[in-house]
């Protein structure tokens, strides 16, 4: 994330129109100028942080991650109070919850599949 504030809110907003467009639209329709017309940028705006579509999505799963992190942290937090079935049903609830409430999630993880070069540096 940037230091300045203005440039913070930028990337938030860009990274907000990315994940309509995922949600909307599917990868095939997340466009550099589909997310900058949704955004109310330029272009270059983009340029700035991320080169191509491949890294927006990069950059969308690895708020995944953090997220998830988070959630599991709190999760393992009383997890020594559960039975090991009941850890992994909260922890599968807590996943499906989170796809619920961001529906960009189904189609950065196609996309992560099925672009090779998304493929590629997901694995890195």
């Amino acid at each position: 994330m940037p230091l300045q504030e203005r440039a913070r809110e930028r990337v938030s907003l860009v990274l907000g129109a990315t994940k309509h467009i995922l949600g909307e639209s599917g990868y095939h329709g997340l466009t550099l100028s589909a997310i900058c017309a949704h955004a109310q940028i330029k272009q270059t705006s983009i340029y700035r942080y991320w080169p191509n579509k491949q890294a927006l999505v990069m950059s969308l799963a690895s708020l995944f991650e953090q997220d998830y992190e988070k959630v599991f942290t709190e999760l393992e937090k009383d997890g020594h109070r559960l039975s090991l079935d009941q850890l992994m049903h909260a922890h599968l609830v807590l996943l499906a919850d989170y796809v619920r409430a961001n529906k960009w999630m189904p189609e950065a993880h196609l996309a992560m599949r099925t672009d090779a070069l998304l493929r590629a540096r997901h694995k890195q």
